[in-house]
């Protein structure tokens, strides 16, 4: 099993069914695809839209490879930080994601990840602080979570999902819980 498909399987134990929950952002979504981010996949397919709830297994496997796994460059990065940037990049986008990466190593913020970005990081695997980056990013992770419900306290019904995701991803890089 190759790295994505095992981080993959991860990710589908918390991206279950199809659900359209009203105080979510991302409006409906099938195995944590949203309803858009489909839309955007179909077009540039050239196929006909259709409803989230049609998604196949393949196009999802596709779409997490392709939309948040290489757009992340998930595949330079070293294990298990791959897993926190791609988790990262499947609920608050990837963009976000790398920022909080560039952030963590000290890396102009620009949400691409190229030869400054893994530049940064290499120094800090080189000096044995990946897991300091790794707690970082946790950190800056757990505390978004806190300010979407400050800004938004609807977020609140999510907090023991995000919390349980957050503690499945601590347990499967192996990093005990604080």
């Amino acid at each position: 099993m190759s790295r994505f498909e095992e981080c993959l399987k991860h990710i589908l134990q918390f991206e279950g069914g199809y659900v359209n929950h009203p105080a979510d952002r991302g409006k409906a979504t099938n195995y944590g695809i949203t309803q858009h981010v489909y839309n955007s996949w179909n077009a540039l397919k050239g196929r006909t839209l259709e409803s989230v709830e049609r998604i196949d297994q393949g196009e999802v496997r596709d779409i997490y490879r392709q939309r948040y796994w290489d757009a992340c460059c998930c595949d330079d990065l070293p294990q298990p930080l791959d897993m926190v940037v791609f988790d990262s990049a499947i609920q608050h986008g990837v963009r976000r994601a790398i920022k909080w990466l560039q952030h963590c190593v000290m890396a102009a913020a620009d949400g691409i990840i190229g030869e400054n970005t893994l530049f940064h990081l290499h120094g800090f695997v080189i000096a044995r602080r990946l897991d300091e980056v790794i707690e970082n990013y946790l950190d800056g992770r757990t505390a978004f979570y806190a300010q979407l419900i400050a800004h938004d306290p609807i977020q609140q019904v999510f907090s023991q999902g995000w919390k349980n995701r957050m503690t499945g991803l601590e347990k499967f890089i192996e990093r005990p819980k604080k």
